[in-house]
């Protein structure tokens, strides 16, 4: 304990020496890394511990600037002040995603989606909103084809935009409505060739798919 409040005083003393963040949010971040280490230790890589810890806080109804302060706080503490070089995996390739058979890696496409999503700026609450789609929907396709690994096509989209998957958490099968339907589309992602589809509707309100370029 003793050890751990030393280097939690080190690294505020670095963050404002360093002026990595601003002087008032310094005591903001030595907070937040210190909630993350009161966790219980985990075997996990690194960067999918701070990912669970931003996603309980989140799910704790914390603003989302607050989500982004943590995750940056312990980015700084780890990366930075520590040196870590555990921090950082290897980029999911695209043909890390979808093999030769075209059975595409759930946690490779989750990843992926992850990535564009952080690099065209979406918010975090979105970042997690579409994650949540999208696993959902290679769940439902895993279940359906009864393969971890699912093919992506056409008519498992559409079949998934008319009716909500099952699962042991969720309600009985149900039309999804037109607000959720929305979030859905936006949201789903097949991870085909580094490539993103959406899901648009057609003038005879039929579903089209329309891949992204």
């Amino acid at each position: 304990m003793r050890e751990r409040e030393a280097s939690l005083q080190e690294y505020g003393e670095f963050l404002l020496k360093a002026q990595l963040v601003k002087e008032k949010a310094a005591p903001y971040c030595v907070r937040w890394v210190r909630a993350f280490l009161s966790r219980p230790a985990s075997p996990d890589p690194l960067e999918d511990q701070v990912r669970r810890f931003c996603d309980d806080l989140e799910r704790q109804g914390r603003e989302d600037w607050q989500v982004r302060q943590a995750e940056q706080a312990l980015r700084i503490y780890f990366v930075n002040f520590l040196r870590r070089t555990d921090w950082h995996r290897r980029p999911t390739s695209a043909s890390a995603v979808v093999d030769e058979a075209g059975r595409t890696t759930p946690l490779g496409a989750l990843e992926q989606l992850r990535l564009r999503l952080r690099t065209r700026h979406y918010s975090y609450r979105t970042e997690c909103s579409y994650a949540d789609w999208v696993r959902r929907f290679l769940a439902y396709l895993a279940e359906r084809q009864g393969a971890p690994h699912p093919r992506v096509d056409s008519d498992g989209v559409r079949d998934y935009l008319t009716h909500r998957p099952c699962d042991s958490t969720s309600r009985p099968v149900r039309r999804i409505k037109p607000c959720a339907r929305s979030s859905c589309s936006a949201g789903r992602c097949s991870a085909t060739r580094s490539t993103i589809t959406c899901p648009r509707r057609s003038e005879r309100g039929q579903v089209a798919i329309c891949p992204s370029s």
